[in-house]
């Protein structure tokens, strides 16, 4: 890979009109993709241009062209703008710098991506596998009901109290507890095949609510999720149990391990799990809802910025830039000061194929300041 061949994501500080848009295919996008050919999409690297576009109109729309099906939480402000270009980058990684930038949460929820606030994409993969573990345990003919994928569509102006009253018919269940979901208007989707307990997870969860299911399977109740929201796994210990037991504590920090005779017992969140079973397996077939292999962050030497920034506060535009190189931004604000410069000055340049130092370069001799390269951070301070 040549070290020009890839163009980094500035943003909304970035406006480049050298860049490509996606074009929408709109219907002929259809059939969702899913499994695999999904997984393979969202690795796929793509260019995009977005200049201050509706959020949820945005992301659609990205989406439906890429053929993923996408789910935006109720929570989420639909007519938030965003703006960005990207060149060469995976779709996955696009995505998930745009929740990055804008204080969103993405998951890549089997058939789907969702995109709502961090503390509820975190959690609804272990939300959804939790409620498939009660699945398991009821007789076979009452798992098959709750088992059964099918698509989810509403218009727009639909209620998620109707919502779930319908996905009960469609069950031959009951829900009870639905006093609990206040009224609400909600846009249109349209979701691939989903189990009926990924349905309704999907529906309660933008209320921070999930589900009891009765012995025999044929009446759910809607409750509060619950403080902790986690899975237990146990592994093999293997030949050297300590050993272990720490790689995975730095594999998986906000996991709890206990470590009993030959067993490692680990308690976390479904991806953290996932962590552990790729170091234990490095060859086995992801996950049906794991999220995809994405392509990593271009390194320095491979990032090369183009666009023009108008108008925007110097030290957001350094720590901005200073996130997109993987280095820390320190300020020696004294000197800074005693030099006349604010980091709330505006600062506007152009660059275009630009490496890490002919970025900051742009950006600070303006201003009269320069850098100086510190093991894996840079100091602003005024030019000499």
């Amino acid at each position: 890979m040549g070290g020009l061949s890839r163009t980094d994501v500035l943003g909304p500080l970035l406006i480049a009109a050298c860049l490509t848009a996606i074009p929408c295919r709109g219907a002929a996008a259809e059939p969702w993709l899913t499994g695999e050919a999904l997984r393979t999409r969202l690795a796929r690297e793509e260019n995009v241009f977005w200049e201050e576009a509706p959020l949820r109109q945005t992301l659609e729309k990205f989406c439906r062209a890429q053929q993923v099906a996408v789910l935006v939480d109720r929570r989420v402000d639909p007519g938030r703008e965003i703006a960005g270009a990207a060149q060469s980058i995976a779709v996955a990684n696009i995505l998930q710098q745009v929740t990055e930038r804008y204080d969103l949460g993405v998951s890549f929820f089997g058939p789907l991506v969702y995109f709502g606030p961090p503390e509820s994409t975190a959690r609804l993969r272990t939300l959804a596998e939790l409620r498939r573990e009660d699945v398991r345990r009821l007789p076979s003919a009452a798992l098959a009901k709750l088992a059964e994928s099918r698509p989810l569509a509403w218009d727009d102006f639909a209620t998620p109290r109707q919502l779930l009253e319908r996905l009960a018919r469609e069950g031959g269940i009951e829900i009870a507890g639905l006093e609990q979901i206040p009224h609400d208007l909600w846009a249109a989707a349209d979701l691939p095949p989903l189990t009926l307990v990924d349905r309704i997870t999907l529906v309660a969860g933008q209320f921070d609510l999930t589900f009891t299911i009765s012995e025999d399977g044929r009446r759910l109740t809607l409750i509060p999720l619950p403080e902790e929201v986690a899975i237990v796994r146990s592994f093999p210990a293997g030949r050297s149990p300590q050993e272990r037991l720490s790689q995975w504590q730095s594999l998986a920090p906000d996991c709890q391990f206990r470590l009993a005779g030959d067993k490692i017992h680990v308690k976390g969140l479904v991806e953290e799990i996932e962590r552990i079973e790729g170091d234990l397996q490095p060859g086995r077939a992801p996950s049906a809802g794991s999220p995809p292999p994405a392509a990593g962050r271009p390194s320095e030497a491979e990032t090369r910025f183009t666009g023009r920034v108008a108008n925007k506060p110097l030290g957001e535009v350094l720590q901005y830039l200073g996130t997109q190189l993987g280095l820390e931004i320190r300020f020696d604000r004294q000197a800074l000061a005693r030099a006349g410069v604010s980091l709330d000055q505006l600062v506007s340049f152009s660059v275009k194929e630009a490496d890490g130092d002919e970025l900051l370069e742009a950006v600070l001799k303006p201003v009269g300041c320069t850098f100086r390269r510190r093991a894996g951070a840079v100091e602003i301070l005024p030019a000499e």
